[in-house]
């Protein structure tokens, strides 16, 4: 699972940030960053109910964007939220330490999540790049610092 669960930090940080892979090592929890025994699943649970949420949150901002004072708006929603979502990072790493079932449901729940907005989160991407980010620099840069 150790490899299973590696692949889903991954989609995980690509499917918040519109990034590829690289880079994301940092976030890929170690066997001895928390104990096995103790972990709170429902904080486990609230932090990754709270990425989806983020998920959407970030397709919808960014359908959003009609021009470059809204580009600089959404750039400055998106810092904040990759705010939140580092925040929330001590929680959503302990799904290593929860039991199989445990983290396959989670695991499921946000891989469907991330599915169910992938065409609009590739549609939006692609426009936003066709635009040139509508000449907004914040909007690259909160974009940029999100891979």
């Amino acid at each position: 699972m150790h490899t299973s669960l590696k692949s889903f930090v991954l989609t995980l940080a690509a499917s918040i940030s519109f990034a590829s892979a690289a880079g994301v090592g940092e976030i890929i929890p170690s066997l001895s960053d928390y104990p096995a025994e103790g972990v709170d699943v429902a904080k486990v649970e609230a932090a990754f109910d709270e990425l989806c949420a983020i998920q959407v949150r970030i397709v919808e901002l960014l359908e959003s964007v009609k021009d470059k004072e809204s580009a600089d708006a959404v750039a400055d929603e998106l810092f904040f939220i990759m705010g939140r979502v580092h925040e929330l990072r001590p929680d959503y790493k302990k799904i290593e330490h929860c039991d199989a079932d445990t983290r396959n449901r989670f695991i499921k729940k946000l891989l469907q999540e991330s599915t169910a907005i992938g065409a609009r989160k590739k549609a939006v991407a692609k426009s936003l790049m066709e635009q040139d980010f509508y000449g907004s620099e914040d909007l690259k840069e909160a974009l940029r610092q999100m891979m």
